[in-house]
Order: C-alpha cells, then sequence, then structure tokens
C-alpha cells in the first residue's frame, strides 16, 4: 500500500483502490412482439409492441484509508435505479398495386411511456471498519435517504401516403402529431415530412425532401444542476420544490442527393446534402414540494417555472459506400464506410445571457453565442507568460475577457467497417472516427480568480479520434437439419479495444456504452 497522508488517506490512485468496494447487480429484461392480421392481400393490420425493463443495485464502501471515508469509521453508500419503458405502434395498411401504379396508404397511432425511479442512501461515521455496503446495519451510521420517480407518457397519431410509377417515379408524405399530457394539455405538435424520387438510368435515382421532424425527453428534477448550470431553483430555505423539465427539438430541413444500387447489389450507397434550422427549447415546470424533514413529496398541479430556447442552422454532406468486394460459396468479403461534414451556427438565445456563471466559476464549457457554433467552450486567453489575459484592456480580469476557446461539436465524423467470412470462420472489424473539434481538459485546472477556477486556453486540447470501434471473430459448426443439435457458434468479440487521440482514458474507460468491453458467446441452435 502507498505511504499515507497526515489526514489519513492514501496518495495514490493504487492506494484507494486498495480500500475501495464496489459491487454491483444489474437485470436487464428486453422483449418485442410482432401481429400481422391480414383481411385482404392488399389490405392488412400491424402491430409492434416493446418493453424494456432494468434495474441496478450499487454497494459503494469507501474504508478509512480512502479521501472519501478517512474523516470517519469509513464511508457508504447504497443507490438502486429503475427504469422501465414501452412503446406500442398500431397501424392499418392499404398497399395496392393498379398496373404500373403502386400506391400505400397506411394511418395508425403511437404510445411511448417511460418511467425511471431513483433511490440512494448515504451512511457514514460507522462503529466497525469492518461493516461492508452490502448488509450493512443502519444503526450503525448516520444515514441520509434521497429518493425521486418521474414518467413521461406520449401518444401520436401518424398517416403516410406513398405513390410510384414503375419504380421510376415516386413521392411520399407522412404526418404525425404528438401529445404529451403531463406537460402539453390538450395541445398537439404537429410534424410531417415530403419526399420525392426520380429515376436517371439502371440503378441510380435522384432524391429530394422537405419537412418538419423533432424529438423529445425529460429532465428529472435532479439532473437541474447540470442542465442549468448550477442555477438550482431553490426559493424557500424550508422547502424543496419539485421540478420537472421537457427538452423538445424541432427541426426543418431540406436535402437533395443521388442514391446508387449497381453491380446487382454489390455497390450500394448514396450522397446526400442537407440544410435546416433547429429550434432547442428547455421549458420546466414545478408539480409539488419536499419538506426538509421528510423525503416523501406533496404532490401538486403543474406550474409553468421558466423555459430556455435556441435556435441554429445546420447544413452539410452525408456520404454512405457499402461494397461487396468478394462473392462466392466459401469466401465473401465487404468493405463500407460513412463520412459526414456538418456546419452549424447559432442564430438566437432566449434568454439572450446564457454565458452567466457556472458552477465552477468562470468554466463555461457549452455555451450558446449568436452567431458561433453550438456549444462552444468559452474561457480565457493566457499572455506571453502564461497567465489570464485582459482582453477589454481595463486593467483587471473578469467575466468580460471571457472569449470563445473553441468548437466542442465535431465537423467531421464518421466509420469504416469490414467483414470477411472464410468457410466457416468470420471476422467483423469497424472503426469509428471524430475530427475538427476541441475538448477542455480540466483534470489539470488549477486557475483560481476570486476562489473560483477558471478555464484557460491552455487548458483546450483537440478532441480528434480514431477509435477501433468492434473486432469479432466467430467460428460456425453446421450439424445438418437431421441432427438434435443443427448449429454451434463460438465467438470472441471486443468494443473499444483501442483509441488514438488526446482523450485516450476518456473515450477508453468512461465513455458509456462505449467503455472498453470484451465478449464471449456461445450459441446453440435446437
Amino acid at each position: 500500500l502507498a505511504e499515507r497522508r497526515s489526514d489519513g488517506s492514501y496518495g495514490t490512485v493504487d492506494g484507494w483502490k486498495a480500500d475501495f468496494d464496489n459491487d454491483a447487480k444489474i437485470y436487464h429484461l428486453v422483449n418485442s412482439n410482432y401481429l400481422r392480421i391480414n383481411f385482404l392481400k392488399e389490405f392488412y393490420f400491424n402491430a409492434n409492441l416493446g418493453m424494456e425493463y432494468f434495474d441496478r443495485t450499487r454497494y459503494l464502501w469507501w474504508g478509512n484509508g480512502t479521501p472519501k471515508g478517512a474523516g470517519y469509521n469509513g464511508y457508504a453508500t447504497i443507490t438502486g435505479t429503475s427504469r422501465l419503458r414501452f412503446n406500442a405502434l398500431p397501424e392499418l395498411v392499404w398497399d395496392r398495386y393498379f398496373g404500373d401504379h403502386h400506391i400505400r396508404l397506411s394511418g395508425g397511432a403511437e404510445i411511448n411511456s417511460d418511467r425511471d425511479k431513483y433511490n440512494d442512501m448515504v451512511g457514514w461515521d460507522f462503529f466497525s471498519h469492518e461493516l461492508r455496503a452490502k448488509g450493512l446495519n443502519i444503526n450503525a451510521a448516520k444515514t441520509d435517504i434521497d429518493t425521486w420517480s418521474n414518467s413521461l407518457f406520449n401518444v401520436g397519431a401518424i398517416a403516410s401516403l406513398k405513390y410510384s410509377w414503375k419504380d421510376r417515379v415516386g413521392a411520399d408524405l407522412t404526418y404525425r402529431a404528438d401529445w404529451t399530457p403531463k406537460y402539453d394539455d390538450a395541445t398537439a405538435v404537429n410534424y410531417w415530412s415530403a419526399g420525392v424520387f426520380v429515376k436517371i438510368c439502371e440503378g441510380v435515382r435522384l432524391t429530394g425532401g422537405y419537412g418538419v421532424d423533432g424529438t423529445q425527453k425529460y429532465v428529472p428534477w435532479s439532473m437541474f444542476d447540470n442542465v442549468l448550470a448550477g442555477e438550482y431553483p431553490y426559493v424557500d430555505p424550508q422547502v424543496g420544490y419539485y421540478y420537472d423539465a421537457l427538452m423538445r427539438t424541432r427541426t426543418q430541413e431540406w436535402n437533395v442527393g443521388v442514391d446508387f444500387d449497381l453491380l446487382k447489389g454489390r455497390l450500394k450507397g448514396g450522397v446526400k446534402y442537407f440544410r435546416g434550422h433547429t429550434d432547442d427549447s428547455f421549458n420546466a415546470y414545478c408539480f409539488g414540494r419536499k419538506r426538509e424533514d421528510s423525503y416523501l413529496w406533496d404532490w401538486a398541479e403543474r406550474q409553468d417555472f421558466f423555459s430556455r430556447t435556441c435556435g441554429f442552422t445546420r447544413s452539410g454532406l452525408e456520404v454512405d459506400i457499402d461494397a461487396l468486394a468478394v462473392d462466392t460459396k466459401n469466401i465473401k468479403w465487404s468493405v463500407g464506410g460513412n463520412f459526414t461534414w456538418a456546419e452549424n451556427t447559432v442564430t438566437d438565445v432566449h434568454p439572450e445571457d446564457l454565458l452567466a456563471k457556472s458552477p465552477g466559476g468562470g468554466i463555461i464549457t457549452s455555451a450558446n453565442v449568436v452567431g458561433q457554433p453550438l456549444a462552444s467552450i468559452t474561457g480565457y486567453r493566457t499572455d506571453e507568460n502564461g497567465e489570464p489575459a485582459d482582453v477589454t484592456g481595463d486593467g483587471r480580469v473578469t467575466d468580460a475577457d471571457m472569449v470563445l476557446l473553441g468548437n466542442s461539436l465535431p465537423r467531421f465524423y464518421g466509420g469504416l467497417f469490414t467483414t470477411l467470412k472464410l468457410w466457416n470462420f468470420s471476422v467483423d472489424l469497424s472503426f469509428d472516427y471524430a475530427l475538427g473539434f476541441k475538448a477542455a481538459d480540466l483534470t489539470s485546472l488549477c486557475v483560481e480568480r476570486d476562489g473560483e477556477p477558471m478555464l484557460l486556453d491552455s487548458f483546450v486540447r483537440s478532441a480528434d479520434y480514431l477509435r477501433l470501434g468492434h473486432l469479432g471473430v466467430a467460428y460456425d459448426w453446421n450439424y445438418g437439419q437431421k441432427a438434435f443439435l443443427k448449429g454451434l457458434r463460438v465467438s470472441l468479440c471486443g468494443d473499444n479495444l483501442f483509441t488514438a487521440g488526446a482523450f485516450y482514458d476518456c473515450l477508453r474507460y468512461s465513455s458509456y456504452p462505449n467503455a472498453l468491453t470484451l465478449t464471449a458467446g456461445v450459441k446453440l441452435i435446437f
């Protein structure tokens, strides 16, 4: 073990790990169902149903040899999180050919439900260092309990119409209306899109489209500290209010492109140029309150609290290529990739003072400034001595001296992949990359002004990376249809095995769900 500091804590990461326990139990269930009823050959009913349940209980113990537990006789946490998601999409479809004409008409509904629950108990000042978080005696410690739950229920109506003539010319029109009762009452949010294609020669089509689309998600009150940059809205020192928020994006976009399918399907892909405008809104609501002497909520009717909005334009180019290079009975080799170039500019923000100070004082790593790229990194330039520069020239360094230090969203990104199959042996390999953006390295941040840390341009690094996203090998045994065991597959794969970039450790170990992972599998077919 490393030598202890004067406060009793270990001074190295290895020492911290030696006195730290982490045990987690995870349950994950996913179920998907599909139903089709044919009334006539061209008239049928489709229904898709899906459910996902996730539950994780985590036991954490910091011994008194760790910085966190040094001030007590150990420090423990039990955290339980669960998520239940449900979605349903029933629709009626009329799909009919009239000679050279093809018409497809559909209408249906969409139901989505998402519920999260969270329970957290923290205990400290244990009588015995031998106690562990798993099965600990609550009476042996001081405890702090935190719990919350939230849910989002959404209902939508969908209708679409598609027409084509000899598969040479075609058009489609789609309409969707969404209701979110918790936030929207009886007001529907409308989306629609229209597209066309023209076949110019065998295997090549011109495409184009215009539409309005969007997404939405709720933000529980416990995450407001991240979303609102430290402006957590307590309005009464004796009462904590329950807040929820809805983040909604609405995008208008047009695009033109070329799709191709050549060499009898062995070369496929497309090129598309797009340009659009997005309005992103964050609306917060109050639903109740929690008193200081209890962890139970007193629910109340919804009250609007505040909103923030941001508008930005986005344009770029998307390229996709998928080629089957070798296709024989025993050998198949496919290669492909995709590339995206995207530029964006903030057009408006409300309120306009979104450059207000964040929890880190002068640290604002994702500010939206009119006329600048979305989520720009903001901080202070340094002078020839490496000190914060007085940009305004007033003889002192203040918030007014903050400038944009870089763009946190990549301008270029995409991936490359290849699959090789030799008889019963197969290999899958894929890379992904991102270029043209920066990130703030806060691991060594130490410059302070008035007791608050400052982000300097010397702490802003290039965030470009190339990552080995997936490498998998497998071997298959086939035993014939009459055998009891018809097939056997043994596989070994790794995700995020190698990352080259300035933030190697973060991308490799901390980026869920892209952390370094090794998986071995056996598949039996009866």
